[in-house]
């Protein structure tokens, strides 16, 4: 039986850099109890605020939360979220020493108004336009000045196509990460799956994978699974692939094996957030040579622990212990 607190201890004080789109979640708390006499909506009576990571910043924070020593790059605005935002870091143990500060640019808030337990609204304040060339220049040398420094061994790019990608700044880093022998999971935003590569893990959501064909008609079928990503692993390189499915789970795929592991059953409350759990941890279990199996059961638990929760949360090391030793007894 497999040790899975060998694992658990290997990951611990493993040093992983986080680039990607950084957002800060901001949550509205209140009660509804009537609907407004203007217009046909509740009326939400505040109780709380509340400010959070999110985006990227998610994902290095459930790195963190994993057991990781995260470092985190990405841009922010030159206001008072961008102050939030390199407040927060800290307070979770996440440095912000290499973030990029740009003047003109508005740091993306993502505002949600939660009346009782039911997500009632959500409103972003964003810039998507891509970064200029200068700005892209300086974020990959704080990037590569990170790397050195730190003596990174994995990357998770996070892309929420918030404009930090840039096409060159893209390249820069997967080239400079494939010569440097750097293992590089990369959660897409492009229609174009071959433009996040060479990497060691790409994992696509399903509707992102069907973008990349062309396509919204499929159903996450096993065997039309197996085919088409081992036709985009022969027109690009990319080592491993893991598709969440949603209700249907996760599919991964490598040169020697694929599984299809579908969900457990249990309450959703709150889909926000999972992705980011799914990314961080598979990306730490393909790094480390879980095999399928293995990394198809520690993903799907990620995923559905934070469905459990409302509100984007990072998934504690704590919770995947106990979920595990569950499933073993079961």
């Amino acid at each position: 039986m497999f040790e899975w607190n060998n694992f658990f201890n290997k990951i611990r004080g493993e040093r992983v850099l986080v680039i990607g789109d950084i957002m800060l979640d901001r949550y509205l708390y209140g009660k509804v109890d009537r609907i407004s006499p203007e217009a046909p909506v509740p009326v939400v009576a505040l109780q709380k605020e509340e400010e959070k990571l999110g985006g990227a910043a998610n994902v290095a924070l459930n790195l963190k939360a994993l057991g990781c020593e995260v470092d985190l790059i990405g841009s922010v605005g030159r206001d008072v979220s961008g102050e939030k935002l390199k407040q927060l870091l800290p307070e979770k143990g996440i440095s912000a020493d290499y973030l990029v500060e740009i003047k003109h640019r508005k740091t993306t808030v993502k505002s949600r108004v939660i009346g009782g337990s039911q997500h009632l609204l959500r409103v972003d304040s964003e810039e998507l336009g891509a970064l200029a060339n200068e700005e892209s220049q300086i974020v990959f040398n704080h990037y590569q000045r990170c790397v050195e420094e730190k003596e990174i061994g994995l990357v998770l790019l996070q892309d929420y196509d918030k404009g930090l990608f840039t096409n060159s700044l893209l390249k820069a880093i997967l080239n400079f990460n494939q010569d440097s022998g750097i293992f590089t999971s990369v959660d897409p935003k492009k229609s174009d799956l071959c433009a996040y590569s060479p990497c060691q893990l790409l994992k696509p959501n399903w509707k992102e994978f069907q973008a990349h064909f062309g396509t919204t008609a499929w159903s996450p079928d096993r065997d039309l699974l197996i085919a088409k990503c081992s036709a985009l692993r022969s027109s690009c390189p990319v080592d491993r692939m893991l598709i969440t499915l949603s209700e249907h789970g996760v599919f991964y795929l490598d040169a020697n094996e694929h599984v299809l592991t579908p969900t457990q059953s249990r309450e959703i409350v709150d889909v926000c957030g999972a992705g980011d759990a799914v990314f961080a941890i598979a990306s730490l279990a393909a790094k480390f040579g879980l095999n399928a199996d293995q990394i198809g059961k520690l993903s799907n638990i990620a995923g559905g622990l934070v469905c459990q929760h409302l509100g984007v949360v990072a998934v504690e090391l704590s919770e995947m212990r106990q979920e595990l030793a569950e499933q073993s007894s079961n």
